[in-house]
């Protein structure tokens, strides 16, 4: 099994970092044995010898650098190792630490992980980005994020149908499932909520669309019933109670007010206790779990 982070998990493997701990922290899947073998046997195969020499030594960091970055660039990451300790700790670049910080938090990396795989240009995800996070996502900052966090072609089709169910999330999960279906960035932004319907009619279909999708994302999961399939379900079927009985007027009592569902269609970010990327270095890379209401420095 591939993953479309495929280069950062192989520059944490190369750089010793304790993989499981490390995806938990990110709330991502953890690797399973045979890929780690298979990442450690192709690193023998094809890294130079100091590399070699250090991944099956105790030490933690690397005694000879010789051929060590264009070996790291040839595999896709060597901008993460010239930020190790061993190459001066270059500090990473805007660009470079913005589409880290994306990727780590798992509400952009839902949204993003979609938008790549939808029919939406770069332009548009830009906008979707600033749109709904006031991101200001640069170009540099996007082409990072594909190659190193989430290039779609390391898939197969085949892996692509799989890969969702893996994810550790159902907002990532829902989110991954209904970006393979190709949607339009149009179809993305009416999925976030981001364009506000302006009559009492396009309020109640659009409560009406939304919450069906949702519905369909979470009967597609192992698990419906914890994917949201019946809240989904029951939000449809009383938006269309009042579209039949309401006239499409104001709500009434026991109707569906736009404060019920305000919160449900929108993905906000929050907050991360994750370490930066200058800090992605050894032993110490090792995230630890965010603390209830701890707030960034």
């Amino acid at each position: 099994m591939k993953y479309p982070y495929e280069r950062f998990l192989r520059f944490l493997v190369s750089r010793k970092i304790e993989i499981h701990s490390t995806l938990d922290g990110y709330e991502l899947p953890r690797v399973g044995d045979l890929w780690l073998a298979d990442c450690r046997q192709h690193l023998r195969d094809h890294a130079p010898p100091a590399m070699v020499a250090f991944v099956d030594a105790p030490e933690l960091e690397l005694a000879d650098l010789d051929g060590v970055l264009d070996w790291a660039d040839a595999e896709g990451f060597g901008d993460l190792w010239r930020m190790q300790n061993e190459f001066g700790r270059a500090p990473a670049a805007p660009a470079f630490d913005l589409a880290f910080r994306l990727f780590v938090n798992v509400h952009t990396r839902a949204i993003l992980g979609c938008a790549l795989l939808s029919t939406a240009t770069d332009k548009e995800i830009q906008t979707l980005l600033f749109g709904n996070f006031g991101i200001d996502l640069s170009g540099e900052a996007l082409a990072t994020y594909r190659h190193l966090f989430w290039d779609v072609t390391m898939l197969s089709r085949k892996e692509w149908g799989e890969f969702p169910q893996r994810l550790v999330t159902a907002e990532e999960r829902s989110y991954v499932a209904f970006g393979l279906r190709a949607p339009s960035i149009d179809e993305i932004r009416d999925m976030l909520g981001m364009d506000t319907p302006n009559t009492d009619e396009h309020v109640v279909n659009t409560i009406i669309t939304k919450a069906f999708t949702k519905f369909r994302i979470a009967m597609d999961e192992i698990n419906p019933e914890e994917a949201g399939a019946i809240r989904w379900a029951e939000l449809a079927l009383r938006a269309i109670g009042t579209k039949k009985t309401a006239g499409l007027s104001a709500p009434k009592d026991g109707g569906p007010a736009m404060g019920d569902f305000q919160a449900l269609f929108s993905v906000k970010p929050e907050k991360s206790a994750h370490l930066t990327l200058a800090q992605l270095a050894g032993h110490v890379a090792i995230p630890k779990k965010p603390v209830p209401n701890d707030k960034d420095s």
